[in-house]
């Protein structure tokens, strides 16, 4: 009788030993997993600020492309290639890529576009390079968010939140958080405006511009941005900074109409895309289009950077064509004397 009893205790205490230390181990792991996790994110941010000189410190030229979209599409790939060849040909300093360098956040495709840009820069002197992720590199169901960015960072060779200096002047870098295509695209503002305040106590003089490179444009400032594709939230945020260049992507609206430059509140300027045009709300998903325009109008910007204003070019890459009217913003930046407005 004394014996079954004590079997049974010892039984009873045994499976709830067992319970114990498997919750503890469960605990464990899951502490263990949620703190790395946090330790891999806290990778996709670059840990200091970049400082770039280019020539004596006065005169930069930036070329600056966005959706290339690459995938298993000849034309994209061949945009791209034309692309880089004629940002070769102006000698650009800095290329900047605004997201969406792959189509379906591949990493094969984040290897070709490498590919393309070392076949294009062989033996020659490179310009520095900067890229962020769009919604599309983050697109790929098969891999986390996390796993995307690891990606990214590996074959692009770019921190997707990062802040240089360059010629003394701020560049912000912003990634989409996911891969959202419309509204909840920004998780956590609070790297943007903790990076921003550096940004201001960085300046060289008061007035100094703050480039802030985004995939998504503010919402209801440049043209196509007032439909699905403009963020509330990004336009909500920048308000408040009227010495911000807001430079986007993710439209493919052409850059050719007037409207792709906006002031008000803040600066806003689209680089459409290398991939293919959109046009309006109504023919925005129409594949007639976007089949007709892929290998004609392929367009980006060159961004000449003085140490008094900056002027930019919008250069479609299929002719090499350089469009008459420039865009210039003088410096100090001061919203009474904003001239693309629509008013004006």
């Amino acid at each position: 009788m004394n014996d079954c009893i004590i079997k049974r205790k010892y039984i009873r205490n045994y499976f709830i030993y067992l319970i114990i230390i498997n919750g503890i181990l469960y605990l464990s792991s899951l502490c263990f997993h949620i703190y790395f996790k946090e330790k891999r994110n806290i990778l996709a941010y670059s840990p200091e600020i970049t400082k770039i000189k280019i020539g004596n410190g006065t005169y930069a030229k930036i070329g600056i492309i966005s959706d290339l979209q690459l995938d298993n599409y000849k034309v994209y790939i061949n945009n791209t290639y034309k692309a880089l060849n004629v940002l070769k040909k102006n000698k650009v300093d800095v290329i900047i890529v605004a997201g969406d360098t792959s189509n379906r956040g591949k990493k094969e495709n984040l290897i070709l576009f490498k590919q393309l840009y070392n076949s294009v820069y062989n033996n020659t002197h490179k310009p520095v390079f900067i890229s962020l992720m769009g919604n599309h590199d983050y697109n790929n169901p098969n891999i986390t968010k996390t796993q995307s960015q690891i990606n990214f960072m590996r074959y692009i060779k770019s921190y997707p939140y990062s802040h240089y200096i360059i010629n003394n002047y701020n560049f912000i870098i912003w990634s989409n958080d996911n891969k959202e295509w419309k509204n909840y695209i920004v998780e956590d503002f609070s790297w943007i405006k903790s990076t921003i305040e550096k940004a201001r106590k960085n300046k060289n003089k008061e007035g100094d511009p703050i480039f802030v490179i985004s995939h998504f444009p503010p919402k209801n400032t440049v043209y196509g941005s007032e439909d699905l594709w403009g963020s509330q939230a990004i336009f909500n945020f920048f308000k408040d900074y009227p010495e911000v260049i807001s430079i986007s992507g993710h439209l493919h609206y052409s850059i050719k109409n007037i409207k792709s430059i906006w002031q008000k509140e803040f600066t806003a300027i689209n680089s459409q895309s290398t991939s293919y045009v959109d046009l309006d709300d109504i023919f925005q998903n129409a594949w007639d289009i976007r089949k007709s325009s892929r290998k004609n109008d392929s367009m980006g910007l060159i961004a000449h950077l003085s140490q008094n204003n900056v002027i930019f070019d919008r250069i479609e890459f299929a002719t090499e064509e350089i469009m008459e009217e420039r865009w210039k913003i003088d410096f100090p930046i001061n919203p009474s004397n904003f001239q693309y407005t629509f008013e004006k």
